[in-house]
């Protein structure tokens, strides 16, 4: 996992940390109490200080998501407060953990991840990657077929490997 690109991406809402955790009485408001007042009154406030209060709990669920689909964590940082409110909206207030919350989080975004990642790797099709050569034949290029996949890096042919090998030595 990029920890430095997950720690960048929330490094933003660090600023305004202290802003939306709620306390009375001298203690921030519990978690199991935000939980129960958000599903009351369904103000934003709860769930962003749940979020502000448990920033690394979330970056963590959010740094799982972005590690293995391969994406920018900055571009879900929406999804994060999303995930968050439709777990804190389905969380029994009595018996809600920390951990539920952050799996709704991860599990919100990885949904979003594989719909972005399955359209970006929608296959080409052929008629929009067949050129033609100078004797006006058409030609499929392989490279434009991978590439219209996002396959970028193509491993050397046998014969490629053999001429790269002779240049070298």
């Amino acid at each position: 996992m990029d920890n430095a690109r997950v720690r960048d991406a929330f490094a933003h809402l660090t600023r305004f940390k202290d802003e939306h955790i709620v306390c009375e009485g001298g203690r921030a408001v519990s978690v199991p109490e935000a939980v129960r007042r958000y599903r009351a009154d369904g103000d934003d406030r709860w769930v962003l200080h749940v979020l502000m209060g448990n920033l690394g709990y979330f970056a963590n669920a959010l740094g799982k998501v972005a590690a293995k689909w391969n994406i920018d964590p900055a571009d879900y940082i929406p999804f994060v407060y999303e995930g968050l409110r439709e777990a804190m909206g389905r969380a029994d207030p009595d018996r809600v953990r920390l951990s539920y919350l952050s799996t709704g989080v991860f599990m919100y975004c990885r949904r979003l991840a594989e719909k972005e990642v399955r359209e970006r790797s929608k296959e080409a099709k052929m008629d929009e990657v067949i050129i033609e050569n100078d004797e006006g034949e058409e030609l499929a290029d392989l490279d434009m077929i991978l590439a219209a996949n996002g396959i970028y890096e193509v491993p050397l042919s046998d014969e490629t490997a053999h001429e790269a090998c002779d240049a070298l030595y």
